[in-house]
Formats: C-alpha cells, structure tokens, sequence
C-alpha cells in the first residue's frame, strides 16, 4: 500500500493538496497559490504551477489534463440504447473521436460542419431527416458542442465526462464543456486554462 501526503492549511483545516508523491507535497508548502494571485501572476507563480501539475501527472508529457471520471461515461451508453435507429451511427463516435476531445475527418483534419460529422457518424446529408434527429441527440443530450478553433475555423467537442480516449484530454476540450468539466479537473488545472485565456475568472471556484 503506497503513502499518502496531504498539505493542510493550519489556519482552516482543509487539505490544500492530496497526493502520493513526497516531492509533491513538499514543494507545495513552499508556496500556495491562492486564485487571488492569478489577477497579477508572475513568471515564479506560473511555473510553480505548470512544475506541480507535471510532477503530479496531472498534465502529461503531450499537454494534455487528467480528468476525474469514466473514459467512456455511463450517458454514452444511456443515449446509445435509447437512440434507436441511430444507435449504429452513435456508437461510431467513439472511433471517430481525436485524442483532443474534438471529432474528426479524418487522422489529421477535424470535422468543421455539421455535413462532415454526418458524414464520419455514416449517415447520408441528403437524408435530411436523419441528419436532423441526430444533431438534435447529439445537442439536446449535451454530447457534441460546436465551437471556434483559435484559427478561426470550426470544430465539434465530445463532451469529456461523456466520451474521451484515457485519463487525460486537451484544455480546450476541457474549457469548451466548462461548465460541468472544471470540477473534474485539479484546482491548478483551472488557474492555467485562467492564465491561458480558456476560461474566465470567474469560472474558478
């Protein structure tokens, strides 16, 4: 059975951090980075934090954020058995998903409209019924959001907590689901995808 180590504020009691690592631990008495700190962060603060979230694994050697929960969440499944005759075509998001969370063409090129992810999930654009029923599933079960790349071009983010390829996934995909994704991620996850300009500050809890 490994060890555990936790930081504790002596003031409130809370534990800052929990983790397996004895480096970890120490470093991070050294210095605690409050939310506060991220409205005038310095080169010191920003590193500390990329160090502590990459020790911890908590970002990976590519960049990518780990992320609590499922791979393959249980609403997959939920809307899969429950999609009727678009049950084939849903299922084939699975292997239509990039290691970033977004859905793609192809192995290098991500879908940018709506024709395009018909198209991957097998479904005819000239079935204009069927392309209908499945982005109305895809959209009203929150599984798909449409949104704008830094380049300008658009691109369609699988919701994490619903349907990602490991333990880790892009801030970007992670910042479009906000909303129900940054509880999922650790504390400083949040203030860099802050630093980054993904997410508010607000947004921070």
């Amino acid at each position: 059975m490994s060890s555990r180590y936790a930081v504790i504020d002596m003031e409130t009691g809370h534990i800052v951090r929990e983790t397996d690592k004895k480096e970890v631990a120490i470093s991070e008495t050294k210095l605690e980075v409050t939310k506060e700190m991220l409205l005038e962060p310095t080169h010191e603060i920003i590193k500390h934090i990329y160090r502590q979230m990459k020790i911890s694994g908590k970002i990976d050697s590519y960049g990518m954020i780990e992320m609590e929960g499922l791979f393959v969440g249980e609403k997959f499944f939920e809307v899969g058995a429950n999609a009727g005759v678009l049950a084939e075509n849903f299922i084939r998001l699975k292997r239509s998903l990039s290691f970033r969370g977004f859905i793609k063409k192809n192995k290098t090129v991500d879908c940018e409209n709506w024709n395009e992810v018909m198209e991957v999930l097998g479904i005819q654009i000239t079935n204009k019924r069927k392309v209908l029923s499945m982005k109305r599933l895809l959209i009203k079960n929150d599984i798909v959001r449409e949104n704008n790349k830094l380049n300008g071009k658009k691109c369609y983010v699988v919701n994490p907590n619903v349907l990602r390829h490991g333990t880790h996934t892009s801030d970007y995909c992670i910042a479009t689901f906000k909303d129900v994704a940054l509880n999922k991620i650790d504390r400083y996850n949040t203030y860099l995808l802050y630093i980054n300009g993904l997410v508010e500050y607000n947004d921070i809890k």
